[in-house]
C-alpha cells in the first residue's frame, strides 16, 4: 500500500496505532508488508502536514441534493426573454447579487458561485453548452462554459462549444474598439494554453471591467477588519489589468450575434 493511501486511510480513522486506551480497529491488509518508503540520507523527511498540503484538495465535487438540482433548473429556465449573450450574463450577475432571492429563496444568490462541498448544479449545467459534459464538480475552470452558455441561449450553435478559454482567441472578429457585450480574451503569461474569457463591460483605470464566470470573488469585509472569501469562483463584474501578474490581454472579439 502506498504512503499516500495510508495517509488517506489514517485521516479517515481507519488506521489507528495500538496502545493503551486507544480504540481497536482492524489494520488494513498489506500494512507493513510492502517495501517501506526510503528517503535519501541528505533529504529531510517531510512532516505529515507537508505531505497533506501536497495532496490535491478538490472541493465542490459531491452530488447536489435533488431539491438543489430542481431549483437550479427553475433558475436557469427563468433566464428567458434575453436577446443578447450579455443580457444572459447579466441575469446570472443579478442572481449572484441577490436580486432573485425573494423569488427563489434566501440562498438563491449562491447558485452563481462555487460551493465548498457539493457541486453547484447551475455551474455543472453550464458545461452542457460545451463538448465537456462531465466536469469535476463546479471547480473545473468554467469561464468558457459560462460564455458558451450565454451565447448558445440566444444564438444556438454560434459559440465555440469548447470549455477552453483559448477557443475564443480566434472567435468572431478582432476589434480594437470593443463595445459593451463584446468578448474579451486573456492569455496566461507563463502557461500560454490557459487564460480567461468574459464579456467586455467598460474601460476602467488600470484595466478593463469584465463580466464573467469563474472569477475570483469580491471579498466581504467583516467586523474587526478581517475578510471572508465566500467561494472560490463566481459570476461577477471585476477589474482585470491589461497586463497583470498572471494574465495579459489577448484580444477583444466581436460578432453581430453579440448585439442583435
Amino acid at each position: 500500500m502506498e504512503r499516500r493511501e495510508l495517509l488517506k486511510l489514517a485521516l479517515a480513522g481507519t488506521v489507528i496505532l495500538g496502545g493503551v486506551g486507544k480504540k481497536a480497529i482492524a489494520v488494513p491488509a498489506g500494512t507493513g508488508i510492502d517495501t517501506p518508503v526510503v528517503f535519501p540520507p541528505d533529504v529531510p523527511v517531510p512532516s505529515l502536514e507537508e505531505i497533506l498540503d501536497s495532496l490535491p484538495t478538490l472541493q465542490g465535487v459531491a452530488q447536489a441534493y435533488e431539491e438543489e438540482i430542481r431549483k437550479s433548473k427553475l433558475i436557469m429556465d427563468n433566464c428567458r426573454n434575453r436577446t443578447t449573450p450579455f443580457e444572459v450574463a447579466m441575469y446570472y450577475w443579478q442572481l449572484r447579487s441577490g436580486e432573485f432571492n425573494q423569488q427563489f429563496g434566501a440562498e438563491a444568490s449562491s447558485y452563481a458561485e462555487e460551493w465548498p462541498i457539493r457541486a453547484n448544479p447551475v455551474i455543472v449545467q453550464f458545461f452542457n453548452a460545451t463538448t465537456l459534459h462531465k466536469p469535476v464538480g463546479d471547480q473545473t475552470a468554467w469561464c468558457a462554459a459560462f460564455a458558451c452558455t450565454c451565447i448558445e441561449k440566444v444564438a444556438p450553435g454560434k459559440s465555440t462549444k469548447s470549455a477552453a478559454s483559448s477557443s475564443y482567441r480566434e472567435w468572431g472578429e478582432s476589434t480594437s474598439t470593443p463595445k459593451c457585450g463584446d468578448i474579451v480574451v486573456f492569455q496566461h503569461k507563463t502557461k500560454p494554453g490557459l487564460g480567461h474569457v468574459g464579456f467586455y463591460v467598460a474601460e476602467a483605470p488600470g484595466g478593463v471591467m469584465v463580466l464573467g464566470g469563474n472569477q475570483m470573488p469580491l471579498w466581504k469585509k467583516l467586523p474587526g477588519g478581517t475578510y471572508e472569501s465566500r467561494n472560490t469562483g463566481e459570476v461577477n463584474i471585476k477589474l482585470f489589468p491589461l497586463d497583470g501578474h498572471e494574465l495579459k490581454l489577448h484580444s477583444y472579439r466581436t460578432d453581430p450575434i453579440l448585439h442583435s
